[in-house]
């Protein structure tokens, strides 16, 4: 589930879309790619001029660690999240 942005920060905190798909037995990744805020202006800013380049290079990272923990299907995985029409 990626945050909106480019500049947001998914934090640990109640989300009701996360909660209700873990408790119908999902697993949920929120991560945050290159241009979170949170971390350092460098890495804010690293996808300056390169939005759903790297910043989508790190999400299929976030899917890739998920598959490779032997729990997910490489077959079904989904996303959702906020930003580029998505909600």
């Amino acid at each position: 589930m990626p945050h909106g942005g480019p500049t947001g920060q998914a934090t640990d905190y109640f989300k009701k879309t996360a909660t209700a798909l873990a408790s119908r037995g999902y697993l949920v990744v929120q991560p945050n790619p290159r241009g979170s805020t949170g971390y350092s202006h460098a890495f804010q800013v690293a996808n300056f001029q390169d939005l759903g380049g790297g910043d989508l290079k790190d999400e299929l990272a976030a899917k890739a660690f998920l598959v490779a923990t032997g729990y997910v299907d490489p077959r079904r995985v989904g996303i959702t999240g906020g930003s580029c029409g998505s909600s």
